[in-house]
């Protein structure tokens, strides 16, 4: 391999290289470094929706936490109809802050999530906002997830 094939190989393994470690710098190392300095709690896992309106869509909430990062899939299935919302965002100070979007429609139906952790660990309790096509109008709803394991 001649000299200027041999520098531009090495460019670009180099640029590969860079790319990798800072998607795994900013990921996963630096919420899991911020997660052991803030002492975030372990939220892993799965959590059920307590409904306090008049319907019976079963939602099941499943975590994971890399430090203070948080990704989620929120299943809400009422028997005919089954839906799928994925999650990212940050857990600090008890509070956890998501956005989210429908798998189906990710550019459509999107919209956040502010939950406050209770002082055993066991149930998240907020508001989730979001833009209902239905009514034209931005919606807030509470939500109560407890956790399930």
């Amino acid at each position: 391999m001649n000299d200027m094939n041999r520098d531009i190989f090495v460019s670009i393994s180099s640029g590969l290289v860079l790319t990798v470690l800072s998607f795994v710098c900013k990921d996963y190392l630096y919420p899991l470094i911020l997660g052991y300095v803030y002492k975030a709690p372990n939220i892993s896992g799965r959590w059920q929706r307590i409904h306090n309106e008049q319907n019976n869509a079963q939602s099941v909430l499943e975590i994971k936490q890399y430090g203070t990062y948080i990704r989620a899939v929120l299943i809400r299935s009422d028997g005919l109809l089954e839906r799928r919302f994925k999650y990212k965002g940050v857990v600090l100070s008890g509070q956890l802050v998501l956005h989210f979007e429908e798998v189906k429609a990710p550019a459509l139906n999107l919209g956040t999530f502010v939950l406050k952790l209770n002082s055993d660990l066991q149930q998240l309790s907020g508001m989730t906002t979001y833009f209902s096509h239905d009514r034209n109008a931005v919606v807030s709803r509470s939500r109560i997830f407890e956790r399930v394991n």
